[in-house]
């Protein structure tokens, strides 16, 4: 006789999943009661945070496959790991302002949209299938453009969540079409019965299955703003709350990269013969473009919005290289990449204006004399974004940049080091209008102690990062101990 644990056995590794969705229906059967609504946040930190613990009970034990739908790897748990915190973290941080918060555009939805997109990612970081895998991404992508579109009184808002939920569904089309060749070709999904087609793609042998890998790889370009399928990042940042794209910038992106790594580095590892010209173009565009278009605005999340497609043609960069060290650098930027980014926003949610909450570089000006503190952790932050000695964000790009150096692709190097410059730039200008710049309005900080929680933290590991790398990087490299075999 089948007993419950013979049953519950080869699931128990969905069980942070199980942990979110039943937050979320508490939240959602509760919603009306005034109490369950002051609490909304923390049941939600609550909830991450035993999923955690649970992934890191999980992560000792190695749990089997679901019925061949999921890969309870390192790597999965690296990234689910990732996706919490950082939901944990996002959560932490306010509305805008205090007039924002007065308006109450979302309560009770909020945290359950962060639960869901959270869910859907974690999904897609476990997955073994490819319909497992379009499932996950449905779910997160419904429920971002659902928070992009949160503020349901601003025009720009519901215009900001309708230009990512079409676009989000042009990428799914992608996706879904090179899954239906996959399929066609290979008669299955999984990634066990798919990884036979890599012999076939390797070899140059089989169009269709060159192509199909080709949609695969540019819808996951749309979910991650690689660039040229950058187009709408800056206004979905500009248009959703500063919460909100502080989630965008930083959460889907990183999943999505270690999906990416997942594909290329394990079960299609032989695809990468075949679209490596791709990832080159992928990763000198996305470098360039975004650097140059942060050179021309001056609103904060448009900069912030180019200056995160530049940050994801950096990390490809080290699949670009092709090795071990290029694989555990890549993993190590998008992590630095993620912490530097939610405190950023986490700064911009603290200071405040007479007129309002931050909207452009020169609503900075004369942070540093009134708040100096503050003006401080900012500077460590665009110092580290900016790549320079001795901040997290300088190692980070020295990880992906020598392993490319190694293997002799010259032309990305330039371009990689041109990009870096130009990034200086911008980070630097911020700077200057933070130290050297008159104030022209009173500056005052939001009194919210979770946001100052999110921003030491935020600030002790970049430091930490620096004091301590091999910490960090022997890490990426247990979590990447079954990928890139044969790689040098």
């Amino acid at each position: 006789m089948t007993s419950f644990l013979d049953i519950w056995m080869p699931y128990q590794g969905l069980l942070p999943e199980a942990v979110l969705m039943s937050a979320v229906l508490v939240l959602l059967a509760t919603h009306r009661h005034p109490t369950m609504q002051s609490y909304a946040h923390l049941i939600a930190i609550a909830a991450l945070s035993l999923a955690q613990v649970i992934v890191w009970n999980l992560s000792h034990t190695q749990s089997p496959t679901a019925d061949g739908l999921f890969l309870f790897d390192t790597l999965s748990f690296f990234a689910r790991s990732l996706i919490l915190l950082g939901g944990a973290l996002i959560l932490f941080l306010p509305f805008e302002n205090e007039s924002l918060l007065e308006r109450k555009p979302l309560a009770v939805e909020h945290p359950s949209l962060i639960l869901l997109a959270s869910i859907g990612l974690m999904v897609m970081v476990s997955a073994y299938d490819l319909l497992t895998l379009y499932l996950g991404m449905e779910l997160s992508s419904l429920s971002l453009a659902i928070l992009a579109a949160s503020m349901r009184r601003e025009v720009v808002s519901v215009t900001g969540g309708l230009v990512y939920f079409v676009l989000s569904a042009v990428a799914s089309l992608f996706f879904l079409y090179g899954m239906a060749l996959l399929y066609g070709f290979g008669g299955g999904t999984s990634f066990g019965e798919l990884s036979q087609l890599a012999v076939a793609a390797q070899s140059g042998t089989d169009a269709i299955v060159i192509v199909a890998s080709l949609f695969v790889l540019v819808a996951f370009a749309f979910k991650m703003a690689a660039a040229p399928f950058h187009f709408w990042v800056a206004d979905v940042y500009q248009a959703a709350p500063t919460h909100v794209t502080a989630f965008f910038a930083t959460i889907p992106k990183i999943t999505v990269f270690i999906l990416l790594v997942r594909l290329i580095f394990l079960p299609f590892q032989g695809f990468y013969d075949a679209i490596t010209d791709i990832l080159v173009l992928l990763a000198c565009a996305s470098m360039l473009v975004g650097s140059l278009a942060a050179m021309a605005q001056n609103n904060i999340k448009r900069l912030l919005a180019y200056s995160s497609v530049a940050h994801i043609g950096f990390a490809l960069v080290g699949l670009v290289a092709a090795n071990k060290a290029g694989l555990n650098g890549a993993l190590i930027y998008m992590l630095i990449y993620g912490m530097m980014t939610i405190g950023c926003f986490a700064l911009i949610l603290l200071v405040q204006r007479r007129s309002g909450s931050i909207g452009h570089v020169d609503d900075l000006a004369g942070l540093a004399r009134s708040h100096p503190v503050i003006a401080l952790a900012l500077a460590i932050v665009m110092l580290s974004m900016a790549g320079l000695p001795p901040f997290a964000g300088f190692f980070a790009k020295l990880q992906v940049l020598l392993p490319l150096m190694q293997q002799g692709h010259e032309t990305v190097v330039l371009v990689f080091v041109v990009s870096a410059v130009i990034g200086c730039a911008y980070y630097l200008r911020v700077l200057k209008c933070i130290y050297f710049d008159a104030p022209h309005e009173d500056i005052s900080l939001l009194k919210n102690r979770e946001t100052a929680f999110v921003i030491v933290l935020v600030t002790a590991f970049l430091i930490l990062y620096g004091l301590f790398p091999m910490v960090f990087l022997d890490l990426a490299a247990s979590s990447l101990a079954a990928y890139g075999r044969g790689l040098p």
